[in-house]
């Protein structure tokens, strides 16, 4: 079965399949070390997100749906990028999480949205922003951020 956002809820409510889909993904190659902390408060499309990812050679070494999960797991991880929704669950949203990640790592953000305001982008470049993706999300854009982020900026620092 291929993966897709239109038949997650499908997948998802089969465990076992679910299962196979990540057995799978575990045998290919893994040849992306970046870490990946995702931040998305509509769990089927962080879920959604995250086997994408995987499945893309990524470590997402995080997923939480709200703001403080998410500054609170930097306290311990540092990741190298962060995939932040705007909107969240609980006392901050994305902007401010982004605020407080940033206070605490020079981590950049990657924020995806249904927000087309200039405003509400504006707010997001005043922290460590390097793409502002407006929902429903292309994968060809998220990866074509993620790997010019890895081979520009991730790889400089292995150096």
């Amino acid at each position: 079965m291929i993966l897709s956002y239109e038949n997650l809820k499908e997948i998802a409510s089969n465990p076992k399949q679910l299962r196979k889909i990540r057995i799978n993904r575990k045998e290919k190659n893994m040849n992306r070390k970046l870490k990946i902390l995702i931040v998305e408060d509509e769990v089927l499309i962080s879920t959604w997100l995250e086997i994408q990812l995987e499945d893309e050679g990524y470590i997402v070494c995080g997923n939480f749906t709200t703001g403080e999960e998410a500054v609170e797991f930097v306290q311990d991880t540092i990741p190298d990028v962060v995939l932040m929704d705007i909107h969240l669950v609980g006392k901050i949203d994305g902007i401010e999480t982004a605020k407080k990640i940033t206070d605490k790592a020079n981590i950049p953000i990657i924020y995806m949205t249904g927000y087309d305001e200039p405003e509400i982008k504006k707010l997001t470049q005043e922290f460590n922003s390097i793409a502002y993706l407006v929902k429903p999300i292309e994968f060809g854009t998220l990866y074509k951020y993620l790997n010019n982020y890895y081979n520009f900026y991730f790889k400089n620092r292995m150096i």
